[in-house]
This record gives C-alpha cells, sequence and structure tokens, in this order.
C-alpha cells in the first residue's frame, strides 16, 4: 500500500507509533516501496517536530520501537512524551512508566534497588518492579515491593495477585493464602486469584476436600470471566497438570478443559 492513503487518516493519539509500524512493515517487505519509506520518515520528521503532538503518540511510537529492538530510540521517544506531558496524567504517565521497565527488562538491568525516574505513576511501577524481580527469581525482594503496593494502594487487586506470587516463590503458603483473603475479591470473580487458592490447595492443604472445591470454584470462574479465552484455560490446565498430574480432579478438570477447547 501507497503512503498516500495515510495521509488523509486524522492523526491520533496512535498515528505516529502507526506511522513508525508502517515504516517497520514496508523495511522488511522482500521489495521495499523505498519512495514510501521517504515520505513516511518526512511524516514522522514533520509530526515528531510538532508541538502539539501529544505524548501518548510519542508513547506509541516508542513501543512499537521496543518490539522493533530499538530500544535506545525508544528510551529518546520516552523522555519526549515526558517533556510533553505537562500535566502529568496517570494514565500517561504510567504507560509510559510500563514501556520503560520493558526497555530496562530487555537491557538486562538487574540494579532494582531504587526508583527508575520519579515520572512512574506508582502503581505501574510496582507492578514492573515486581515483574523484573520475579523474572530473576528474588522472591524475597518482590514480596517487599508488593507488600508496599499493596499499602500504599490497598484497593488495587493486581498488588496482592503479586503478594501471593511472590509468596509461593519462596514456598510460603501461608502468607500466599493470606494476600489472597486480604484481597476481599469475591468468590469466582477472579480467574487469577482462584488458580493461586486451587495451586494452594495441592501444594499446601492437600486433598483433603478443599481442592475439589477449588476446582469447581476455578471453573465457575474460567466459565463467567474468561469462557471464550481457550488459550487461559489450556494455559490453567497445564500449570495444574505439572503441579499435580496424578490427581482424579485435576486430570478431569484438564479432560474438561480440552472439551471445552474443541466447542
Amino acid at each position: 500500500m501507497r503512503f498516500d492513503t495515510w495521509k488523509a487518516v486524522e492523526v491520533t493519539n496512535a498515528f505516529l507509533g502507526a506511522l513508525y509500524a508502517l515504516k517497520w512493515a514496508h523495511s522488511s517487505a522482500f521489495n521495499p516501496d523505498h519512495q514510501s519509506l521517504v515520505e513516511i520518515d518526512s511524516e514522522i520528521s514533520t509530526i515528531s517536530r510538532n508541538e502539539k503532538t501529544s505524548s501518548a503518540s510519542f508513547a506509541s511510537a516508542a513501543e512499537v520501537l521496543y518490539f522493533n529492538g530499538e530500544l535506545n530510540k525508544a528510551k529518546q521517544l520516552l523522555d519526549t512524551a515526558l517533556r510533553t506531558e505537562k500535566k502529568t496524567r496517570n494514565i500517561i504517565v504510567s504507560w509510559v512508566g510500563s514501556i520503560w521497565l520493558w526497555v530496562e527488562t530487555k537491557n538486562q538491568h538487574r540494579n532494582c534497588s531504587r526508583r527508575p525516574r520519579r515520572w512512574v505513576f506508582r502503581t505501574g511501577w510496582y507492578i514492573g518492579r515486581c515483574r523484573l524481580l520475579e523474572g530473576h527469581h528474588s522472591g524475597g525482594e518482590m514480596a517487599v515491593v508488593a507488600k508496599e503496593l499493596t499499602i500504599t494502594s490497598y484497593q488495587f487487586v493486581p498488588g496482592y495477585i503479586e503478594r501471593c506470587k511472590a509468596a509461593l516463590l519462596m514456598r510460603e503458603w501461608a502468607v500466599a493464602m493470606e494476600s489472597l483473603e486480604n484481597s476481599e475479591v469475591n468468590d469466582s470473580s477472579n480467574p487469577y486469584i482462584e488458580l493461586f487458592r486451587t495451586t494452594h490447595a495441592i501444594c499446601f492443604a492437600g486433598y483433603n476436600g478443599s481442592l475439589t472445591s477449588s476446582l469447581k470454584t476455578l471453573q465457575r470462574s474460567l466459565e463467567e470471566n474468561e469462557a471464550a479465552n481457550h488459550a487461559l484455560w489450556a494455559k490453567v490446565a497445564g500449570i495444574l497438570t505439572r503441579i499435580s498430574a496424578k490427581d482424579r480432579n485435576v486430570l478431569i478438570f484438564a479432560k474438561f478443559v480440552e472439551f471445552s477447547a474443541k466447542k
């Protein structure tokens, strides 16, 4: 497709990112259209210099560059996004902070002892830091960060999930269950929390009846909230069978998942 058709597209918060994605697609072609590439570069340059270009547009471009492996350029655009964001809106700052953490993870920056930038919105920064520590199997540090998140944002459910994951990394089953209870999430309303409860039933509570109940609640939660997400169902079944492949209830659940995915 020629670039001409893109000139009629209304400039949106994702337009700069779309241009970088289009450039990437053209460059990857077997026989690239060099004229279109020149036009795309020209448009990117024009929009980048435009004072009215939003920080979200720069952030969308940084996201595309990240996935294309152009990390240094991505970080430059993130800095530009922050400079153009005068009101420091939480949504934009959280998004930019998440991309920044992706870049740092890709660069294998292991020093997580301090906040990377003041501008990173607290919940997004905490979650990103937890993911970084989880990747390094640093359960102790992850637990500290996740606990701090649940204290500063006590109604933020993902914080309790991160606390539970950290506890499971350290095999602290009681702490994991306590984290889930503190989340105050109703039974079956969150499949991820029900998965952790089921894991707790297998690894700590044993086969005393709680596993059967947990599996039923997990199944109901998936049906009510993620009925069409067969990939998630398969992932959940895979996790449980790896933990306890010999348990009859787990195998029945896995078979049910396989049957549901074929519908």
